[in-house]
């Protein structure tokens, strides 16, 4: 598969989400997939002053306005989003990680528009039904909780440390000047990591017992706030107290390689990265209960209730009771493997079934999308098979095909007109076929018919607003498709149009035929369900007979030579027939490279009725496997009763029967001869 990866999170200073993801691309890599990266860095390249001053407000603007299109661009397969959230209308199977639920557990951490922001988006890309992924047992719990997925339906894809170039080595030979010993956070510094309950507490344990230890507190600030601000500002100047800041991760390493212990406290936690990384370099580990992190160092670590005072000064005795400081072996040794469950094995084994439920989901995807129903209709053999297979798929409409018309309609089967002539001759000399108002039908069909005041009444009710399109200055060509193509426009119940629009006003056209039949009252008369832009006349997909069906069948109402040059743009459509086009030129046009200022001025507002209409069709957009909705800069189809795949699955039976049928008659016809001869 090819699978798109969002990496936005890694930016110029290593975090937890950014070693996150080096796993997984590391993981991805080694399965034999194709990885291709997205980043907002990428996008945005340096950051300008407004993006510096609201810190990661880039990543999301990236991901709400780019990423889709450049995924789809790039033709990928499916996609994972390792940072909560997912693009809106995203219509290609995906995987997204929650890493926990802080903003819905415990709000108060947080500012209340940073929650309502994560509440909103995370809401948005559930609705599109992701395959939910997590980093813990405990953040599943949460998520099932909170957000009411089934935990059968939650998947882990969990970390390891990747230190393996920086294992620590004990100094036997006390060689190298140490500083005085110290016990270790690594981490955010934000409200949800407890910093101050747990600094208030050593302090008061240190002076207890009389020990000479500091604590250094290693991490940038993350989400300032009146409690975090007054930390820094009471311990800025205290001899046992050391906040570092953010540091690069080889001092990083040599500052874990020289701790005597690991504190983390923190009132909630999805899994806790430095955690297993303290493990990894043989420390003795003091974490919260109820978070993940007593999870993932069970049972190395000693737990503590992170708001209980009492709790914590027992357990900072007994870290130090575990500390290699005791016996001047401050330079511990590397964890033996089998103590630190969190390998690439074991989440190499996480990702193959993710991986395999993602396929899954491709597969099923393709089958919608490209129809493979259709590609499994078998190829007429002949000039009288195609005929009949011509004929049986109109059948499916309760319809015919004019004469003059069946010659492009053909299927499968090339063929000159007068060999059409004589095979439709010899068809109806063999009662296989016939004809009636200048309509070919099937033996055993029967004619199309309408309601012909009603259809008048409808004509009387629609011809206005159609003919104001015909002038209206946006729209390059107007074409009748669907029914009121096949039986012609005073015959069907509605007026299904195909619309060529002018660069940069797919939308702006829409909005105006949708206010226009809302204020003639003639909005279920009127159906305007494609529009693309000019400047991108080819259909990207799907490539199937039933997309080259309505293709060809596509009647000019406005610029016929613009329908020609769509028609050049989709030679596909010879794959399924190839007579269609065969009397007119068939060269490409060049295209236009530039356009006029005009229409790049109507760039925002069409993006903006673009949103508009994702918002109103939202809820159809979530359940979209059919692909009958196409909300795209350049292409909007809102077949919202789209029959594509039923009519397919249909065809394909009726063929496939037709075919033994007449296999069956033809051993019959033989065995009579030879009866007769004997």
């Amino acid at each position: 598969m090819k699978i798109g990866i969002e990496t936005s999170s890694i930016g110029n200073k290593v975090s937890g989400a950014s070693r996150y993801i080096d796993c997984l691309l590391e993981q991805i890599n080694n399965s034999g997939n194709e990885i291709k990266t997205y980043s907002n860095q990428n996008y945005f390249g340096k950051r300008n002053f407004l993006l510096k001053k609201y810190r990661g407000i880039d990543k999301h603007v990236f991901r709400l306005l780019r990423l889709s299109n450049e995924m789809n661009k790039d033709k990928i397969d499916c996609a994972i989003f390792p940072d909560y959230f997912m693009p809106f209308n995203f219509n290609l199977p995906s995987a997204v990680t929650i890493h926990d639920l802080s903003f819905i557990t415990h709000p108060e951490f947080y500012s209340s528009s940073f929650v309502t922001f994560y509440k909103y988006n995370l809401k948005k890309t559930i609705q599109q039904n992701p395959l939910i992924v997590t980093v813990s047992e405990f953040s599943k719990e949460q998520i099932s909780k909170y957000l009411g997925i089934k935990k059968e339906n939650i998947f882990l894809l969990q970390r390891y440390p990747q230190i393996k170039n920086h294992q620590a080595k004990p100094d036997r030979n006390n060689s190298i000047k140490r500083e005085a010993p110290y016990f270790l956070y690594v981490g955010h510094v934000e409200p949800r990591k407890n910093l101050g309950f747990m600094v208030k507490n050593f302090l008061e344990w240190k002076e207890t017992r009389g020990l000479e230890m500091k604590l250094k507190i290693v991490g940038e600030v993350w989400i300032k706030s009146r409690e975090i601000s007054e930390l820094l500002k009471k311990y800025k100047n205290c001899n046992d107290i050391e906040f570092t800041g953010y540091i690069e991760e080889d001092a990083l390493f040599q500052v874990y390689q020289n701790a005597s212990g690991f504190l983390h406290t923190s009132l909630v936690e999805g899994f806790g990265l430095p955690v297993l990384e303290a493990l990894h370099f043989g420390l003795p580990v003091l974490c919260s209960s109820n978070t993940a992190t007593a999870e993932i160092s069970y049972p190395y670590s000693i737990i503590v209730n992170p708001e209980d005072d009492k709790s914590m000064i027992d357990g900072l005795d007994k870290l130090f009771e575990s500390t290699p400081s005791k016996n001047n072996q401050r330079y511990s040794t590397y964890l033996p493997a089998k103590q630190v469950k969190f390998t690439p094995e074991l989440v190499k084994e996480q990702l193959e079934e993710i991986l395999d439920v993602l396929e899954k989901k491709v597969k099923k995807h393709s089958y919608y999308s490209a129809c493979q129903p259709a590609k499994q209709v078998t190829k007429a053999f002949n000039a009288e098979q195609a005929i009949e297979k011509t004929l049986l798929y109109s059948k499916l409409f309760n319809a015919g095909i004019k004469k003059n018309k069946i010659f492009e309609f053909l299927f499968d089967v090339k063929l000159n007109r007068q060999e059409l002539e004589d095979v439709l001759v010899h068809l109806c000399m063999k009662e296989k076929i016939y004809e009636k108002d200048n309509f070919i039908y099937l033996n055993n069909s029967v004619p199309f018919s309408y309601n012909k005041n009603g259809a008048l009444k409808k004509l009387n009710r629609t011809k206005k607003i159609l003919f104001f399109l015909k002038v209206f200055p946006l729209i390059s060509a107007i074409s009748f498709s669907g029914g009121t193509a096949h039986y012609g426009f005073g015959k069907h119940d509605d007026v299904d149009i195909f619309i060529i629009a002018k660069p940069n006003s797919v939308y702006i056209n829409y909005f105006i035929i949708h206010l226009l039949s809302l204020l003639m009252k003639v909005r279920k008369e009127i159906c305007a369900n494609y529009l693309i832009d000019e400047t991108k006349l080819e259909i990207s997909s799907p490539h199937d007979f039933y997309t080259a069906h309505q293709i060809i069948s596509l009647v000019p109402f406005k610029n016929s030579y613009l329908l020609n040059s769509f028609w050049s743009y989709n030679k596909w459509v010879n794959d399924f027939f190839p007579n269609f086009n065969q009397d007119q030129t068939t060269s490409v046009p060049e295209r236009q490279e530039n356009i006029s200022k005009l229409y790049l001025l109507l760039k925002p507002i069409n993006f903006l009725f673009k949103q508009f209409y994702k918002m109103l069709y939202r809820k159809k957009l979530w359940d979209n496997e059919e692909e009958s909705l196409k909300l795209e800069s350049n292409c909007l189809k809102l077949h919202t009763n789209d029959h594509r795949l039923k009519i397919t699955t249909e065809f394909e039976k009726y063929w496939n029967k037709h075919l033994e049928e007449d296999k069956s008659s033809k051993a019959s016809l033989r065995f009579k001869k030879l009866i007769e001869a004997l």
